[in-house]
C-alpha cells in the first residue's frame, strides 16, 4: 500500500485499512509507534519529538534545534 513521510514520521496505509505510524531517524530503520484504526476512540495519536542538526555556512557551524508536534487522525 502507499506511504508518506512527513519530517521523520512515516504514515503507511495497511491492507486492512489501518494506518501504521513509524518514526525514522536519519539512516536508521523505522520504528513502529502505533497502528491507528478508523473511528474516534482508536483513530488519533499525538506525536512529539525533539532533534537537532548541524548547518555549516562560511566555515562556521550552527546548530538548529527543533521540537515537532503532530496530531494524526484516521477518519
Amino acid at each position: 500500500m502507499g506511504a508518506i513521510k512527513l519530517e521523520r514520521l512515516i504514515l503507511s496505509k495497511q491492507e486492512n485499512g489501518d494506518l501504521a505510524v513509524c518514526y525514522q531517524d536519519e539512516q536508521a530503520e523505522p520504528i513502529l509507534i502505533a497502528h491507528l484504526k478508523p473511528g474516534i476512540q482508536q483513530g488519533w495519536i499525538q506525536v512529539k519529538y525533539q532533534w537537532r542538526y548541524r548547518i555549516v555556512k562560511a566555515n562556521e557551524i550552527f546548530w538548529q534545534y527543533e521540537e515537532v508536534t503532530m496530531n494524526i487522525a484516521l477518519t
